[in-house]
């Protein structure tokens, strides 16, 4: 190859790829599928070069999106078989068949070009209608060069970082085929080594043209560097802890170097070990760890509309070096670089009060053999106050009694009500975890020789009765109660309790649904043990069985056991078991419409109807074929109007219409039967907030 820039135009080379030969085994019945041909771009490919044409194949084990509204997204994937061929078995995928218009792009650059990831990080897309055969085509150049150096190159505005910004400088490891995606337009390029400017020309960039760069060197008077890192990278490993491996997050790393370079690494724990490994650039100087959503499938950072991509991340960390390349996850916001098979010290849980006095603050309570204190406390008469949690409001504890009189103690209840005090005064409050005994006394008083304080004593519903007992509340016995055994240590069980696959259940206070627990995650495997939420949804077991269930109601855990084994000896489980298979019912002519709200429409949530008569019930999923905003669904055989509806918000992390999967939902509706079919949601409200039918 000729050295940097002296023939560069001579060698532009335009993108040629090999004709996408169709294989003779049928498309497997329920799937759809579809061949792909690149026209002016690469991805994920292998590239060889005839001549000035660069042929470009797939390769197999990539994944093409596609959606016909940008609110449902299908994954096609090939294999190395039929690389050509990419295929889809998600529910509902054969709709697209019939959209008026399909957007198709590579899945890995999901918003932009990315620079730092090589020919994976160009953009491919096709806007069409649906065919057999599609063609993408690229929207962005690509440089090409061979170096035993580390490259840095320099373009205002030209490369992509993965998430729609433009950065003017990348760092690239060498090697001997090295391809970087840049956006089309003018600019000024050059490359450095060893921090010196070797080479720069201006560049009109063309999208879907690779550009031959040559050999890249250091310039005559630039002296070489020393041998560069392994450009292989940093092989890391990430431990994350029950919170973070709550609610099927996955996690990533991001990391930058003193060149301005950066980027993002998926973190994969492929043989379920609860250890997720990734590969961090040698180039790398700092890094975090993310804890990411699930409805979000690629990295992004926390924007105006995607709020919540980004769950948790530590504070900036060095790159860990082997043996101390293991990040312990210790806390929501941080960690430890430590040796694999380290076991962190778990400190003990914090736990603040919180109040109309500190403006629901976090007043950290200090901690002694199961005992939180807090002293020296100035409250208002009336002052309303909770025990919570110091690093989330998901665990909570209240009353117990409504109002409390200084110099007692009362029982409290996981998300119980506010507590008010009825009494000015300065106190010493106390909190015992063991007993979920609050309290409070006059500062400096013996808080062991106050009374209990019962009457008047409501439970977490505030006005409703409370037991302060919890029970066992699901399908299995038509949502009634199946009161729990209370045993010591905040544990209550149910045992030899009968039940089908998926079946559906939650915790409850015995007393009320004022006060329920569920997931977390939706499909819990027998014999594990998962994180219970105040108001989760539903909880479905994947297997039948007769099982013991046990009930943590301090640390808000569910146990679920084949009758008679040892709880205690149940793993956790954070990441949802196998799912029902989906089986969407035959369906009618008739079409009722959705149109949901700006709350509805949040955290890529996807939308199903419940139908049900005396006779039955069944789901069915609901689309938006035209991306209008309006959600259509076709009323199932054996339902009619004048018959029963309810519309529901879904959790897009599952295909699966059920309960368990249900965000939010309307009241019990009836179709109507007077021609209207269009049900708008009521604005600025989550669950049976009301709404209007009208005519589409």
């Amino acid at each position: 190859m000729k050295r940097f820039f002296y023939a560069i135009i001579a060698v532009v080379a335009a993108l040629g790829f090999a004709a996408c030969e169709k294989d003779s085994t049928e498309i497997t019945e329920g799937a759809l599928s579809f061949y792909a041909t690149i026209e002016g771009g690469d991805s994920r490919i292998a590239m060889s070069q005839t001549g000035d044409i660069w042929n470009s194949t797939w390769e197999g084990d990539e994944s093409l999106t596609v959606t016909p509204n940008f609110d449902s997204y299908f994954v096609f994937t090939n294999t190395a078989d039929n690389p050509n061929r990419f295929s889809c078995t998600m529910a509902g995928v054969e709709a697209l068949k019939s959209a008026e218009k399909v957007y198709v792009f590579n899945s890995q650059a999901l918003n932009s070009v990315n620079s730092t990831i090589g020919a994976d990080g160009m953009f491919l897309y096709a806007e069409t209608a649906w065919a057999e055969n599609i063609t993408l085509v690229a929207s962005a150049a690509m440089l090409h060069y061979s170096s035993e150096y580390y490259v840095t190159l320099t373009a205002q505005d030209m490369f992509g970082d993965g998430n729609s910004g433009r950065l003017s400088e990348v760092t690239l490891a060498a090697g001997e085929s090295v391809f970087v995606p840049i956006f089309a337009g003018n600019a000024t390029l050059s490359y450095s080594i060893a921090g010196k400017v070797c080479k720069s020309m201006e560049l009109d960039a063309k999208a879907g043209v690779v550009y031959e760069l040559g050999t890249l060197a250091p310039a005559g008077d630039t002296p070489t560097p020393d041998p560069t890192p392994d450009p292989a990278g940093n092989t890391l490993y990430l431990v994350p802890n029950a919170d973070w491996s709550a609610s099927g997050a996955w996690f990533a790393a991001y990391y930058w170097d003193t060149a301005g370079g950066n980027g993002s690494v998926k973190f994969t724990d492929d043989n379920a070990d609860g250890i997720y490994e990734g590969v961090v650039p040698s180039t790398a100087e700092g890094m975090l760890f993310c804890r990411m959503n699930p409805a979000y499938p690629e990295f992004g950072w926390n924007s105006e509309t995607e709020t919540d991509r980004v769950w948790n991340q530590t504070g900036d960390l060095t790159v860990g070096v082997a043996p101390n390349n293991y990040f312990y996850i210790t806390g929501w916001d941080t960690g430890e670089w430590n040796v694999a098979g380290y076991v962190p010290e778990v400190p003990a849980q914090s736990f603040s009060l919180a109040g109309s006095f500190n403006s629901w603050g976090d007043l950290v309570m200090t901690h002694s053999e199961g005992i939180y204190s807090a002293l020296g406390v100035a409250m208002e008469a009336n002052c309303e106050f909770k025990v919570k949690d110091t690093t989330t409001w998901d665990i909570s504890y209240g009353g117990g009694v409504a109002v409390l009189n200084p110099n007692h103690y009362m029982k409290v209840y996981a998300s119980g009500a506010n507590i008010t005090i009825a009494e000015a005064g300065t106190y010493d409050v106390y909190f015992d975890l063991n007993n979920l005994n609050l309290y409070v006394v006059t500062a400096g008083t013996d808080y062991t020789t106050v009374p209990l304080q019962e009457e008047g004593s409501t439970g977490g519903g505030g006005d409703t009765p409370s037991t302060g007992s919890f029970a066992v509340a699901g399908t299995f016995n038509g949502w009634g109660n199946l009161v729990m055994t209370p045993e010591t240590g905040g544990i209550h069980s149910a045992k030899g309790v009968a039940l089908e696959a998926y079946a559906e259940l939650k915790i409850k206070d015995a007393a009320t649904w004022d006060i329920s627990f569920g997931g977390g995650i939706m499909f819990l495997n027998p014999n594990n043990h998962m994180q219970l939420f105040e108001a989760g949804s539903n909880v479905s077991i994947t297997e039948a069985g007769t099982y013991d269930i046990y009930f943590d109601s301090v640390k808000l855990l569910l146990y679920v056991v084949t009758a008679g084994s040892d709880y205690t000896t149940a793993p956790l489980q954070t990441e949802n078991g196998k799912e029902p298979e989906v089986v969407e019912p035959d369906v009618t002519d008739a079409v009722l419409y959705l149109v949901p709200n700006n709350n509805w429409k949040v955290d890529g949530a996807r939308f199903a109807a419940y139908f049900f008569n005396a006779s039955g019930n069944t789901w069915v999923s609901m689309t938006d074929k035209d991306a209008d905003g309006i959600y259509e669904v076709n009323i199932p055989v054996g339902y009619k109007a004048g018959e029963n509806v309810i519309f529901c918000r879904m959790n897009p992390s599952s295909t699966a219409n059920s309960w368990s999967t249900k965000w939010n939902q309307t009241e019990d509706l009836v179709i109507p039967t007077d021609g209207k079919n269009l049900y708008t949601v009521k604005e600025n409200t989550w669950d049976k907030g009301g709404g209007s039918w009208s005519v589409k």
